[in-house]
Order: C-alpha cells, then sequence, then structure tokens
C-alpha cells in the first residue's frame, strides 16, 4: 500500500512542471490580471451605489418636511 501511495505521489510530482509552464505563460499575457481589474471597477460602482443610497435618503428626508407645502 506504501508502494502505490508513493508511485501516486511520484506521478502528481512528475506532472507539476507542466501545469507551472502553464500558469507562468498565462501570467505573461495581457488579460493576465483580469480579474484584478474587475475587482478594481467593482470599487467604482459600490462607491455610485453609496452615493446613490444616501442621495435617495436624503431626498425621502427633504420631501417628508416639505412634502406638506406641496399640497
Amino acid at each position: 500500500m506504501t508502494v502505490r501511495r508513493i508511485s501516486l505521489l511520484n506521478n502528481d510530482v512528475v506532472q507539476m512542471p507542466s501545469g507551472l509552464n502553464a500558469l507562468q505563460t498565462s501570467f505573461r499575457g495581457k488579460n493576465s490580471f483580469s480579474h484584478i481589474q474587475r475587482l478594481h471597477n467593482m470599487l467604482y460602482a459600490y462607491g455610485a451605489t453609496v452615493i446613490e443610497i444616501v442621495r435617495r435618503k436624503e431626498f425621502c428626508t427633504w420631501y417628508l418636511f416639505n412634502g406638506t407645502s406641496f399640497s
């Protein structure tokens, strides 16, 4: 049983260089970090959402306070 396990581990070790080479090649591409760019853009979307929430809350407060003068 131990020899079989050593053999399986050896197969995994032998397959590692090809996987690492593929990963290294993908990092050298122009779009290798596109997921980081999406996260960077997500920050602006979050900020815009927070600003819109505050704007709507302020408008609601203003409307409730000044709503009686409209009718």
